[in-house]
């Protein structure tokens, strides 16, 4: 494949169980292909309400078509988020030759950093 992300689901009715891969590993979600299948299904499966099961949950969705083109409108679980362990930022930057700016700290996430007038 030659893509930077696949999704590959199998049919249940208008519930598909669907699993994830990016070129390198089986990840859990990923949202381009997701919408994606929501217009391939529209395209190929017909129209309406559709459900994919994720590692993640649930994520439901209505395909429509207005003047020759599908679209589908999804609803995705709802997002979560977590501080990284510790020294995780700090591994992550020296990997890469980064140095943090000095209002950073390793526990610092973004809806906590000041902007650019701090």
């Amino acid at each position: 494949m030659d893509t930077g992300d696949s999704l590959l689901a199998s049919q249940g009715g208008k519930r598909y169980s669907t699993r994830y891969y990016s070129p390198e590993a089986k990840v859990p979600f990923c949202g381009d292909p997701t919408i994606a299948s929501g217009v391939v299904l529209g395209e190929t499966r017909g129209l309406g309400t559709y459900q994919l099961l994720t590692a993640i949950g649930k994520v439901g969705g209505e395909v429509s078509a207005e003047g020759g083109v599908t679209r589908a409108a999804l609803t995705s679980v709802e997002p979560s988020h977590e501080d990284p362990a510790p020294g995780m930022v700090d591994a992550a930057l020296a990997a890469l030759g980064w140095k943090p700016p000095n209002w950073m700290t390793v526990s610092a996430r973004p809806w906590d950093m000041p902007g650019p007038d701090t």
